[in-house]
């Protein structure tokens, strides 16, 4: 028996779980109910609510239990369902409660037991009053299923927490609405979902009952006409935000009877488009003007969109100030963003001000100022238009405080009242492509949704979105958006605000960016490596908990700069009050300062991490703050260390600022940042790379790179202020080194540190390996209501725990960020009870999500009540930088007190971030001093710090210049066209990576990659049979850094040979929309050693795309039989589209050369014109068919070769049978006859190819021991990186028109890359037998004779008499040398083996010896045996006549034939 009660929100909307401590036979059974909401419910309308279940193993009883208003909801009904047959039922009265709500239930005993699933109860009411705006819900209180009244399990919730919620809904929601406070007046700012302008704020003081009305001023700039041209522009197609030139909108507006007579100037087309603008940005500013000071009012806010949708009304409270806002303006987070044409200048500042900006369009010219934002904004945003590719501008910004004269009165100067800022910008180069930088990130809640995605240059964005029904599978819903928004803002990164959501219901969304030169979407019915049905879920009504800080706060004060930094549990916006605290202080009064957490347009940002800089701080002074959270469900968290019920409990050691006061310096921060650490990539593709670094204090991000041997002439900018910076690289070429650097100005301004010049190489294939997890999924950190999970990825991805009380999971944690290393706390837990959870990524190329098995934790009975230990301790300093690093034996969080007096420990750096490994940097330290310090740590669960006892340093007098010690061990792998390199190294605190250098033999080495993080790198970027030289260096955190002498040097040499096999006998199967590709295994180069696989499909024959793909598929998957794999794809193929596929195989590191790729075209086998044989394949076994009724009338069953219908069957359904041919093969061979020929022999031959014959080579196709012949077929596969196929011809004289038949039909029926089909027939069922010619095809070469063979894959041959027969005896040919030949020997040098090539245009006798540098003979590889005409190769293996390892040296080799004798040199080096 088990009663659960449920105090976790959002268990993954409706669809819940028991967790049980005493398990009942029906522990884990689910029950949901539809529908989950009542939208825009009126009086009289009468609603009726099925309860279902699921997962029932035996119940004959239920009960259930519903709460409700009867204000709202009257005349309720419960009505036991069809799963439970009903012998006896229990209804109860209604009981009303003394809050007013009214309990009803409902119970039944069954005639028998029942399992499985059904309906168990119906609720019908009706709503018998007005629905408020913040609604009302039927409430479910109790579930109730068992086996008898001893054997039962129920789930109890809480009124409010899970039911069916009534509410009202509004077409134009209000989001993101904040209150800038002066003395007399205050400054209202919100966005909508619609474009309006019409607004009305009604504000009084509190206890006052007029209200004073104000509406938005934009109202009265906005003309009728102006309007009017807006929405015929909008209409008409014509987008204000893209079109450059004036005249395409003067004819657009022209073409309109309302502007025939009107003259439509420049000025009035750049008004329509400023306005345009700003309504698109969907932003309002109202400013409340003659207000009183020192008081608190209480306003109510309602918009209008153009198109009539109303919002609901917004609520909110504000307190003027009693002093006037005296802070000098500053310029924030400045930032530009640029794509070809067009760049994007955003600053934020710390006070509503104007917007202005200069810019320079030609070099040497005078621009004039362009003022706009007058009525204020502390979001500035510019775009500029109408660039140059890859060129430099100069630029200047500024912007000044609304009603300056005013504060200049009270006393502020001008240079307090105005910023600016004169920088240079530069373009991007022509054709960059706009991409994702990831997927879609989402934070949801009951009732919305914040949405972010990530572009690599400005664009604008449409968002399409539509709600499914909660339980069909997602392919079973036809695709289909019915709500949009849109950002009109170029923008690269984007935040959308849903609202008016359904709770704990599916969304699906689609999301389309363009911009001036490009477009990509997410349409899943498209064939990009992004085009997928993405979706979300929005979580339970009943999520009431509030969210928890997790990690800090933390203050890092430079000057009079502050930096704020916590994280929380959840998503979460980001306040910050702060005020002084002595004389009279103001923090927690009217006077305080409140900053927020916001994105680039300006949105509040919902994030777990926040990093909020506080500016307009005085020097020497004491301030005091708190923070607070507020989640997507509206609850709020506070850290508040003047409250004794805060979140978060003020500790006296610890991080800067954790007590939640801190002192800003004597004296302005003049400090640059410190780069602590990379740069580095954590994470590349073949076009991308993830750049990171750490500075010792918040500060921008600037990436400057471009390719080895140029300038480095791009970068990539994030105005926002970080300790750990990452920048994505995108849109990069692969297979490709480039050099880059990166720079950082701190939030005073301070800057820019910039880093050496680093390298790295990006991957030569298409990125389709979903991230793999590499470091287990574990629990860090537990107590008695909280567990932090931790897990590492091999590449950037995104983070989602999915975790419950059983093992069907539900709720779900995502991270709204990407990274390598991944952490999710779950908070809110039940002490001592088991959770089962499991984790989930996916990479910023779409590929994944890799989960992780189901695990398990059990969270602590009881509070942990023990500090952390502390042990290993130690430290490494340069002349201004000390690295200490320590180790706590649970998470918690980093603190350093040091000072140059023992005594008195005056300076503190820390970090609120929780580990197990300890490292904090101690940076502008003074050369040749002695420092003391101590480390602590605080654990989650806020127990006393821990400190350490006092220990000591000395600073170098002098730089660092002692380098780390070199890698050791160097040792490689080699595979197919890949090296993977692995060595050791001495671990310090300040080893900052290790640099990878490489050559190939007799050349110089080249810096490939540095600053690697890890002791093994993977070398794509090499060929097969070229021999590598590598060598590693270790480097340290100095800027430039340190390098050790090189490692040893290793020589290696790729080979497809050093690697498991290929996947051969690529097929398809089932659904032709979405099949099942399957191949025969691959082989293993290890013995023993596990295979995965991968799978790329492409709408491109190269596969520079990816429309779908698989990455790490276990051998045997798909159930196809022995020695199978197969993957049925998790997508719908578009119809009448060509694609190809290929799979290779994966062994650890090693990976095998892709498969000959297959191409075939998605089409309905029951329309497929040609498929006579209705196998779902037009092939040889059609065509044979097909030629026996060729040249009859339509009749009989000659109807269905009619193709055209034209009577006949003739050339035109021949040509029809022809377009088809071969279209939708699923990986078969190209007939499926019943029998063999095991008498007729098909046979290549090819001739010439040689410079003098301009590489032209014949092909015949022969035929010999020919019977009854009347059609053939052939199918024949060569290396198209060495042959390209020219054409074909029957040939003259050809075998079939022996006899003086006629044989029309010769054609090349498919022809690919690498395969060529080819066929011909009689007429009149005629047939020839004997020896000759069937088909001349010709061929250019393009590569190494060598390799310039023709195989014969497949062969059939048709009879009148015999049927259709696979031929056996196929003989395939090489291209046969003109000269002889002695080859290089390779590799040369070598070890242990090298290969001797040569070649005979000749039958000859051969004698090939090895002879060492006195001319002793060591081995004979070729004994005077007679060999045929060809290309030969031979083995040596080191190895003397005698079996015994030969040494070190020269050696050479000598060829002897009759007419041919030649001598060559090699070296072996052991």
């Amino acid at each position: 028996m088990t009663t659960i009660r449920y105090c976790l929100p959002s268990l993954l909307a409706f669809l819940l779980s028991v967790s049980t401590l005493w398990a009942g036979s029906n522990e884990g059974f689910r029950f949901y109910f539809s529908p989950p909401d009542v939208r825009n419910p009126v009086v009289g309308q009468s609603v009726s609510v099925s309860v279902e279940v699921e997962l029932v193993e035996a119940g004959k009883q239920s009960q259930i239990e519903i709460s409700y208003n009867p204000q709202y909801i009257g005349n309720v009904q419960i009505s036991p369902g069809s799963f439970i047959p009903v012998r006896l039922p229990l209804p109860a009265a209604p009981d009303t409660l003394s809050d007013e709500l009214v309990v009803q239930a409902y119970g039944l005993s069954g005639s028998k037991t029942v399992s499985g699933s059904g309906t168990l109860y119906t609720v019908d009411f009706d709503v018998v009053g007005a629905i408020p705006d913040e609604g009302t819900m039927l409430s479910f209180t109790k579930i109730r299923v068992g086996a008898n009244s001893a054997d039962f399990d129920e789930q109890l919730f809480d009124t409010g927490q899970l039911g069916v919620r009534l509410k009202r809904y509004f077409p134009n929601a209000i989001s993101d609405l904040e209150t800038t406070r002066g003395r007399d007046f205050a400054r209202l700012n919100w966005r909508t979902k619609q474009i309006g302008y019409t607004d009305t704020v009604r504000v009084r003081a509190k206890g006052d009952s007029l209200w004073q009305i104000f509406t938005n001023p934009l109202a009265e700039k906005i003309t009728k006409r102006k309007l009017s041209a807006i929405n015929a522009l909008n209409k008409m197609g014509v987008n204000l935000n893209e079109v450059e030139s004036n005249d395409e909108i003067r004819a657009a507006l022209k073409s309109l009877d309302s502007f025939v007579d009107f003259n439509i100037t420049d000025p009035f087309v750049n008004s329509i488009r400023s306005t345009n603008r700003t309504l698109t940005g969907r932003r309002h500013i109202v400013t409340l003007d003659n207000l009183e000071p020192d008081t608190a009012y209480e306003f109510t806010v309602r918009s209008y969109g153009i198109s009539g949708g109303r919002s609901p009304s917004f609520t909110g409270f504000f307190n003027t100030r009693r002093a006037v806002d005296k802070r000098p303006l500053r310029i924030e987070r400045f930032d530009v963003q640029a794509s070809s044409s067009t760049a994007v200048i955003r600053w934020f500042t710390n006070r509503p001000a104007d917007t202005r900006y200069t810019f320079n369009y030609h070099l040497g010219t005078d621009a004039s100022e362009i003022v706009v934002n007058e009525d204020g904004t502390q979001v500035h945003t510019v775009e500029i238009r109408d660039l140059d590719p890859k060129t430099s501008y100069d630029f200047s910004i500024s912007s000044r405080l609304i009603d300056a004269e005013s504060f200049l009165s009270e006393g502020m100067s001008e240079r307090e009242i105005e910023a600016s800022l004169s920088k240079k910008l530069r373009t991007k180069g022509a054709g960059k492509k706009l991409r994702f930088l990831g997927p879609p990130l989402y934070v949801v809640g009951s009732d919305g949704a914040r949405l972010n995605v990530n572009l690599n240059q400005p664009a604008t964005l449409l968002f399409e979105y539509a709600e499914l029904e909660s339980r069909t599978p997602l392919r079973n819903i036809p695709i289909a958006y019915t709500d949009t928004i849109s950002s009109a803002e170029l923008l690269n990164t984007h935040d959308i605000t849903l609202s008016d959501l359904s709770s704990s219901t599916r969304y699906r969304f689609r999301v389309t960016a363009f911009n001036e030169t490009d477009t990509l979407n997410t349409d899943p019915r498209g064939n990009k490596q992004w085009n997928r049905d993405f979706y979300f879920r929005t979580s339970a009504a009943g999520d009431t908990l509030a969210p928890v800080i997790v990690s800090g706060p933390q203050v890092i004060v430079r000057g009079k700069v502050a930096v704020v930094r916590w994280e929380t549990d959840i998503a979460t916006t980001g306040n910050v009050f702060v005020g002084t605290i002595v004389n009279d202080g103001t923090l927690g009064t009217n006077d305080e300062f409140e900053f927020n957490s916001l994105n680039r347009n300006g949105s509040v940002r919902f994030s777990r991490r926040h990093v909020i800089t506080l500016t307009g701080l005085d020097l020497s002074t004491a301030y005091g703050y708190r923070v607070e959270a507020t989640s997507t469900n509206g609850k709020t968290v506070a850290f508040d260390p003047n409250n004794s019920s805060a979140a978060k409990r003020a500790k006296i050691l610890q991080p800067p600022g954790g007590s939640g006061v801190f002192t800003t310096d004597a004296t302005a921060d003049t400090q640059f940042p410190v780069i602590l650490s990379g740069p580095y990539i954590t994470s590349q593709t073949h076009n991308s790379a993830v750049v990171e670094w750490t500075t010792d204090e918040p500060a921008n991000s600037d990436v400057m790179f471009g390719n080895v041997g140029v300038n480095l002439d791009e970068n990539e900018t994030s105005g926002d202020n970080e300790t750990s910076h990452k920048i994505v690289l995108s849109d990069l070429e692969s297979g490709v080194t480039y050099n880059y650097m990166v720079g950082s100005t701190d939030a005073t301004g301070n800057g820019a540190t910039e880093s050496s010049v680093a390298t790295f190489t990006t991957n030569p294939e298409i990125d389709i390996t979903a991230p793999e997890i590499v470091v287990k999924p574990t629990v860090v950190y537990k107590n008695d209501e909280t567990a932090t999970i931790r897990w590492t990825t091999d590449e950037e991805s995104t983070a989602e725990v999915v975790f419950g009380e059983t093992d069907n999971l539900g709720t779900v944690r995502a991270l709204s960020t990407s990274s390598t290393k991944h952490e999710v706390t779950l908070t809110n837990l039940s002490a001592g009870e088991t959770y089962y959870y499991s984790v989930a990524s996916s990479d910023l190329s779409n590929n994944g999500p890799t989960n992780s098995d189901t695990l398990s934790f059990t969270t602590d009975a009881e509070p942990d009540l023990s500090s952390p230990v502390i042990s290993s301790i130690q430290h490494a300093v340069s002349d201004s930088v000390a690295i200490v690093a320590w180790k706590t034996d649970e998470l918690a969080d980093s603190y350093v007190e040091f000072g140059i007096d023992s005594l008195s420990l005056d300076l503190n750096v820390g970090s609120p971030e929780g580990t197990l490994e300890h490292t904090i940097t101690l940076t502008n330290l003074i050369p040749g001093q002695t420092y003391y310090y101590v480390t602590g740590s605080t654990d989650r669960a806020g127990n006393p710090s821990t400190e350490s006892d006092i220990s000591e340093f000395t600073t170098l007098s002098e730089a660092d210049t002692t380098a780390p010690a070199a890698p050791t061990n160097l040792s490689a792998t080699e595979g197919t066209r890949q090296v993977v390199l692995s060595w050791n190294a001495e671990l310090t605190l300040d080893l900052n990576g290790f640099n990878i250098y490489r050559s190939l033999l007799n050349s110089n080495f080249e810096l490939i990659n540095s600053n690697v993080q890890k002791v093994s790198y993977t070398d794509l970027n090499v060929e097969n049979d070229s021999t590598y030289l590598y060598y590693v260096t270790a480097i340290d955190n100095q800027n430039p850094p340190n390098e050790s002498t090189p490692s040893d040097t290793i020589a290696v040499t790729p080979t497809s040979s050093a690697a498991p096999s290929t996947p051969s006998e690529l097929g398809r199967s089932g659904d032709y929309i979405r099949p099942t590709f399957f191949f025969t295994n691959a082989n293993s180069f290890n013995i023993g050693s596990t295979l995965t696989y991968q799978i790329q499909i492409s709408t491109d024959s190269d596969f520079s795309t990816v429309a779908a793909s698989v990455s790490d598929l276990p051998e045997g998957s798909g159930d196809i039989g022995t020695g199978q794999t197969g993957w049925t794809i998790d997508r719908d193929l578009t119809e009448d589209v060509t694609y190809y596929w290929r799979a290779r195989a994966v062994e650890g590191k090693l990976l095998s050369d892709f498969s000959q790729a297959e191409e075939f075209t998605v089409v309905d086998p029951a329309s497929l014109a040609g498929d006579f044989n209705r196998d779902g394949s037009v092939t040889f076994d059609d065509f044979f068919l097909f030629v026996d009724f060729f040249g009859q009338s339509a009749v009989g069953d000659a109807i269905a070769y009619d193709l055209d219908g034209g009577g006949s069957v003739d050339f035109n359904d021949f040509f029809i049978f022809v377009d088809n041919f071969g279209k939708t093969l699923s990986g078969k061979r190209w007939a499926q006859p019943q029998a063999n020929n095991e008498i007729a022999v098909f046979t290549v031959e090819a001739s010439g190819g040689t410079r003098a014959e301009q590489n032209h080579l014949t092909v015949k196709l022969l035929g010999s021991h020919i019977e009854d012949l009347g059609a053939y077929g052939a199918v024949l596969e060569y290396d198209p990186d060495v042959l390209r196929f020219d054409r074909a011809m029957a040939g003259s004289g050809h075998l079939l028109e022996s006899n003086g038949g006629q044989a029309p039909f010769f054609t090349v029926f498919w022809q690919k890359p690498g395969l060529v089909v080819v066929g011909n027939g009689l007429l009149e069922k005629n047939s020839v037998s004997g020896n000759g010619l069937l088909a001349e095809l010709h061929f250019t070469r393009l590569g190494d004779p060598n390799e310039a063979s023709i195989r014969l894959r497949e062969g059939y041959t048709a009879s009148p008499t015999l049927g259709v027969r696979s031929v056996i005896g196929l003989y395939s040919t090489v291209l046969k040398p003109e000269n002889y030949a002695l080859q290089a020997n390779f590799p040369n040098p070598f070890n242990p083996s090298t290969s001797i090539e040569y070649a005979l245009p000749e039958p000859s006798p051969v004698q090939l010896v090895v002879y060492d540098i006195l001319g002793q003979r060591v081995r004979e590889l070729a004994s005077h045996s007679l060999q045929n005409a060809g290309f030969y190769r031979v083995e040596w293996d080191g190895l003397n006549g005698r079996g015994k390892g030969v040494g070190s040296g020269i050696y050479f080799y000598r060829l002897e034939t009759p007419r041919f004798t030649h001598t060559r040199k090699m070296m072996l080096i052991k």
